[in-house]
């Protein structure tokens, strides 16, 4: 099978997406897998960025042997309904794998904008650095 077969362009330049299709009975173990980290190397020689959007570290750990082998993560965070304690237990989850930290989403806020910079409940965010 050919593994480019499952890229999708979209309407956007230089956007492809792979669609996750069925959910497999025991997804932590193919994403941990050796066929995957073997397609991720291929697919890393057509592509500058890889975006892997994975399940809430918090509710599964599907996607904490992914995040092991990623250059980075991005986490998002619902603003009014993500609570410090489970912010901080996502946090200690990826500490405790080494996952690099390259920032937060924080998705469901209205903006409020301060002299310097971007201000929700969760604290202070500017170029990636994060309070809480």
């Amino acid at each position: 099978m050919d593994l480019f077969s499952i890229v999708h362009p979209t309407e956007y330049p230089n956007l492809s997406v792979i669609t996750s299709g069925s959910i497999p009975p025991n997804p932590a173990e193919i994403l941990g897998s050796e066929p995957m980290a073997e397609f991720l190397k291929e697919v890393a020689e057509q592509y500058d960025y890889i975006i892997i959007d994975t399940p809430p570290i918090n509710v599964v750990s599907d996607a904490l042997p992914i995040i092991r082998e990623s250059d980075g993560v991005v986490l998002v965070v619902r603003s009014n309904s993500s609570t410090h304690p489970e912010l901080q237990k996502a946090l200690d989850s990826l500490k405790f794998i080494d996952a690099k930290i390259l920032g937060f989403v924080v998705n469901y806020e209205s903006e409020k904008k301060s002299k310097y910079g971007y201000y929700s409940k969760y604290g202070y965010s500017r170029y990636g650095d994060y309070t809480y």
